[in-house]
């Protein structure tokens, strides 16, 4: 039997997704670490690790925690101590706080998933028991009942008391990160770690965060030990024209050693010089950020304009020669 060219197409993607698969499941997987220790980001990809990446989501990073770490709520991130959130004022100083908490109504939201997953967990259970021996079960029926229906009264206050477990777990549990750089990634500026805020410590008292240093990039990490806070001193750039770009991500985690029950952010500040801020500020309101290079050329975006929209009809006309060509004769 021959094959038309869609059969042969048909049959020669099935083949490849099989192989594919076949290669997934039987090649080794590496083992997964949960990054408690800063240190662990610099490790080879082999043994778990970051192989470099810090996810601090800067130019040079490309990544925030929260390409890894899902399933809870967003925390409160922020940044403190920023005079102007916009402007700042070559070799000033200032004392940079970064945070990560969760709400008391986010982590009531938490706890209450959590009752609602021990009741299913608990039905589940029952079920099982049921088909393997009935008469040999782990609860009365009294209790089952009582632990899958609670009272109003019942459930809150077994909320509660989860609520307090998960503030504790969580906190001990939390990590940020932050990176100041310039425009092309390059560090810009002076930045020193301040440890006096006991938040900034982990719970045996020692400092918490670290400098790290890696391919021509500074940040600052922090172990996961109990702290919730990074304090940072930075000294701005003395050359105005330098452009200031501040990368912070943070994580909450659950303290399963997974990152599946985790809560991610990020944030980032684009900071100038007040006469550069107000250059690009008239820039921006003037319209001439829209089709215009920083030399002023606005023939150079017109035409790479046009080199886009060639090849995008060029790409068409390949497919519909392909559509024709793989189409079954009548």
């Amino acid at each position: 039997m021959r094959l038309s060219w869609p059969d042969t197409l048909s049959l020669t993607l099935s083949l490849s997704v099989l192989a594919v698969g076949a290669i997934m499941v039987l090649a080794p997987v590496s083992p997964v670490h949960a990054y408690r220790i800063a240190d662990r980001f610099n490790a080879d990809i082999d043994v778990g690790g970051g192989a470099g990446r810090y996810f601090t989501g800067s130019l040079r990073d490309g990544y925030t925690c929260g390409v890894c770490h899902v399933g809870a709520p967003e925390p409160d991130f922020e940044l403190l101590g920023l005079p102007n959130p916009q402007e700042y004022e070559p070799g000033t100083q200032a004392l940079l706080e970064l945070t990560i908490n969760y709400t008391p109504e986010a982590i009531n939201g938490i706890a209450e998933r959590e009752v609602q997953e021990e009741i299913d967990e608990a039905v589940r259970t029952r079920q099982l028991e049921l088909q393997a021996d009935p008469d040999n079960l782990s609860l009365t029926p009294e209790a089952f009942e009582a632990l899958v229906n609670p009272t109003r009264a019942a459930r809150a206050q077994r909320v509660a008391d989860l609520a307090s477990q998960v503030a504790t777990r969580m906190r001990d549990a939390s990590a940020v990160s932050i990176e100041f750089t310039g425009d092309l990634g390059e560090p810009v500026g002076q930045a020193v770690l301040d440890h006096q805020d006991p938040a900034s410590n982990c719970a045996n008292g020692e400092p918490a965060a670290k400098r790290v240093e890696i391919d021509g990039r500074v940040l600052f990490a922090m172990d996961v030990c109990g702290a919730t806070k990074l304090r940072v001193s930075y000294t701005f750039p003395e050359d105005p024209t330098t452009v200031v770009r501040i990368y912070a991500a943070g994580v909450i985690g659950d303290n399963n050693a997974a990152p599946d029950r985790d809560g991610a952010a990020s944030l980032t500040r684009v900071m100038s010089a007040p006469d550069q801020a107000r250059a690009f500020r008239a820039q921006a309101e003037s319209g001439g950020f829209g089709c215009q290079t920083s030399l002023g050329h606005s023939s150079t975006c017109a035409w790479l304009v046009g080199i886009w929209v060639a090849l995008l009809r060029r790409r068409q006309r390949i497919h519909v020669r392909a559509n024709r060509r793989f189409q079954p004769k009548q």
